[in-house]
């Protein structure tokens, strides 16, 4: 976070699950630190960590975008170029320095997108859609708006399940049939001889 300014909202990224790590097991030999000083206003530093740095942030997303550009790198195949840039967004938005929640759209869209071909892509994208949508359902504050907001998180975790579980039953079911056609071949083939 920038060093004047705190949220008291913060999105779920490695920094934030590393800070609590940290400070529950620091608890027990420091003085418990504040981390925001209110909705916006001066956050306190911490009473252990370090204070974290734009450019330890930076070197944190290019080390964890450092895989994927060497893979894209060896292979350059231009159809894998939207995964490369899904997992480009998506190490922006896990080690960014200020990253807002919806952020996470930056790297949903292109999944989305590649989610249609790939069943393991399609599970991630399932699991990273509902997650980020839920990270996005505290702007809706008031208290009326509660019930929208959960039936639109479990709609849209049905649509996308019924979407996906679809296209790729037909396509297991496919390689179930072609994987017992191919054992029985094979079984006919090694009686034989």
């Amino acid at each position: 976070m920038p060093e004047t300014r705190g949220h008291a909202i913060e999105v779920p990224d490695i920094k934030l699950n590393w800070e609590g790590l940290l400070s529950y097991w620091s608890s027990r030999i420091a003085p418990a630190a504040s981390f925001t000083g209110g909705l916006v206003g001066n956050s306190s530093p911490f009473a252990v960590l370090p204070q974290v740095t734009p450019l330890i942030t930076f070197m944190m997303v290019l080390l964890a975008m450092f895989p994927c550009l060497v893979k894209a790198w060896r292979d350059t195949r231009p159809g894998m170029i939207t995964s490369w840039v899904a997992y480009a967004y998506t190490c922006g938005f896990f080690f960014g320095w200020h990253v807002h929640e919806k952020a996470s759209l930056h790297f949903l869209i292109p999944l989305a997108i590649v989610a249609v071909h790939n069943l393991e892509d399609a599970r991630h994208y399932f699991l990273l859609s509902i997650v980020s949508c839920y990270s996005l359902l505290h702007l809706l504050f008031e208290a009326k708006e509660y019930p929208i907001k959960v039936l639109l998180l479990l709609l849209h975790s049905l649509v996308t399940w019924l979407g996906f579980s679809a296209p790729f039953s037909k396509i297991a079911s496919v390689q179930a049939a072609e994987k017992r056609e191919n054992a029985v071949l094979h079984l006919i083939l090694f009686n034989s001889v």
